[in-house]
């Protein structure tokens, strides 16, 4: 008699909890997660430069996907995090800049338009 045995991806690892969502449960999240992992390479392409990265001592944002779902190791995890609140504070610094450079171009327009009356 043959004995088959199954190994589950929640043995010996850091395992997701995710909550349900819109009726979906959180083992089909899991389960569809696994799945998606394989293909982030097809759409998820490294924005920032590579010096960049080493740095700062940031993980690539595929390892970081999949580190942020299926960590292979506490350290993995927090770098993993560490990279989304780094990319959550540049998008947020980006953002604030583009604002100023508006803020001033606008300024400076109506300072023009200002003087252009005056003369």
């Amino acid at each position: 008699m043959k004995l088959e045995t199954k190994v589950s991806w929640n043995i010996d690892r850091i395992y997701p909890i995710y909550s349900e969502i819109l009726g979906i449960s959180p083992s089909w999240i899991a389960r569809n997660m696994r799945k998606a992992i394989r293909v982030i390479p097809e759409y998820f392409k490294e924005y920032l430069p590579d010096e960049f990265l080493k740095e700062f001592g940031l993980l690539d944002v595929q390892t970081t996907i999949r580190n942020m779902h299926f960590p292979d190791s506490e350290d993995l995890l927090q770098m993993a995090q560490q990279r989304v609140y780094f990319d959550r504070l540049l998008r947020i610094q980006l953002h604030a800049l583009l604002a100023r450079q508006e803020y001033r171009e606008v300024a400076s327009d109506k300072q023009q338009a200002t003087s252009n009356i005056n003369q």
